[in-house]
């Protein structure tokens, strides 16, 4: 019986032993596997703190004035950084649209979403008026040259004319907008440096005040 005891007392030790080694492996085992995550992922990380100007209007240079980004390196230090021009890329007003920019500073990007107006803010004066055919799309341009109207649009999105009073202008992306005088509104759109503001619109014919950019 003694060594029937002797016996089971050691394969009891056997079997606790070969249970150590099994969980001492699985700790190693996942120590090393967290090392490695560890080495392998970049914890450090960029988040634009202060904003800069995210509204451009086709032909527009990027402004990253007054941007700012907090930096978040290895060991979680945070550092504020002034957004530069070098850090961007993406960046296109060519043409209109939403769309975003990437930002990339010690290793790590964040985007950052921006809107392309399809518009130019400036002094305009009639050259044209131009009637088109609803159905056909067809197009009669006939020039203007005396009694030219003027307006000149806005940055703070207010218009002004010499035959009208305070006027503001709602814009679309696409450079579709309406011009809002009180009461009364009229609309146009805006392509290729001329504005087109809708004046007549018939059954079969729309009729537009063509005006061109006045250089400055």
């Amino acid at each position: 019986n003694s060594q029937k005891v002797w016996n089971i007392s050691i394969v009891n030790m056997e079997k606790t032993k070969s249970k150590l080694f099994i969980g001492v492996t699985l700790a190693l085992i996942l120590f090393a596997c967290l090392t490695v995550l560890t080495a392998c992922g970049d914890p450090s990380k960029i988040e634009v703190s202060t904003n800069f100007q995210t509204v451009y209007y086709v032909g527009d240079a990027l402004n990253v004035d007054g941007g700012k980004l907090t930096y978040t390196d290895e060991e979680g230090k945070l550092s504020i950084v002034d957004i530069s021009e070098e850090f961007v890329t993406g960046f296109d007003t060519s043409t209109y649209g939403e769309k975003e920019m990437t930002i990339i500073y010690g290793g790590v990007s964040t985007t950052v979403k921006y809107t392309v107006y399809n518009f130019k803010f400036g002094s305009y004066l009639q050259n044209a008026q131009r009637v088109v055919d609803k159905t056909t799309g067809e197009h009669e341009d006939t020039p203007v040259t005396e009694h030219q109207a003027a307006l000149t649009f806005n940055s703070d999105f207010s218009v002004t004319s010499s035959s009208a009073g305070n006027m503001t202008i709602q814009l679309n992306v696409d450079g579709s907008f309406t011009i809002v005088s009180g009461e009364e509104t009229s609309s146009g759109y805006y392509e290729n440096g001329k504005i087109y503001l809708l004046i007549y619109d018939g059954e079969t014919t729309e009729t537009y005040a063509v005006f061109e950019e006045v250089a400055e």
